[in-house]
Parts: structure tokens; C-alpha cells; sequence
């Protein structure tokens, strides 16, 4: 009986990463206002919105998970709370211009 094979972290962040490129609809770096680290800000293929910065990953206790990173760039869209999670509401129709009249 063979054991199931055993990826190295460093593989995985690979996989990780590659996956989070193909579901990226529109990504924006920030850098830390108190410190020199870079912050990537997503919003998915399906409108849910991410961000790596501290203030986005810590839980907020019945509140859907924000920071001022995700709120720059949702600017004036509009946004649908489920569970933890902000989406930008109809966000593959919004990359398409509208028709003139």
C-alpha cells in the first residue's frame, strides 16, 4: 500500500497562488501605512472581495470581513454582504461598457 504524497510548503504556496491568478477578476496593491510590507487586495471571479492585511483577517463578530483596503476599492459599487464575506454586486457586468444611446 503506497502513503498519498506529501507536498513541500513551498509547493503549496505555489498551487495557492497559481489558483488565486486564475480567480482574480481585478487585483490592487497597497503598501502598510506603518510599516514597508505590500497588502494585495482581490476582488474574485464571483465578486467576493480579499485582502491580506491584518485588519481584513481578523473575524469581526457579526460583520462581514472589510478594511480600508476592499473599501478603496469598491469605491461607489454597490456591495452584498453573505456570511463574512463582501461581494461586489453584479461584478462581470460592470467590466462591460454600456451601449450609448
Amino acid at each position: 500500500m503506497t502513503t498519498p504524497a506529501r507536498f513541500t510548503r513551498a509547493e503549496r504556496g505555489f498551487a495557492r497562488r497559481a489558483a488565486n491568478r486564475m480567480l482574480t477578476q481585478e487585483r490592487r496593491e497597497f503598501e502598510s501605512s506603518s510599516s514597508n510590507a505590500i497588502y494585495t487586495t482581490r476582488v474574485m471571479l464571483d465578486g467576493k472581495l480579499t485582502c491580506d492585511c491584518r485588519g481584513w483577517t481578523i473575524r469581526k463578530r457579526d460583520r462581514p470581513r472589510e478594511c480600508k483596503h476592499t473599501r478603496e476599492v469598491v469605491g461607489e459599487r454597490v456591495t452584498v454582504a453573505i456570511g463574512e464575506f463582501l461581494y461586489v454586486a453584479a461584478y462581470r457586468g460592470q467590466a462591460e461598457a454600456e451601449p450609448e444611446a
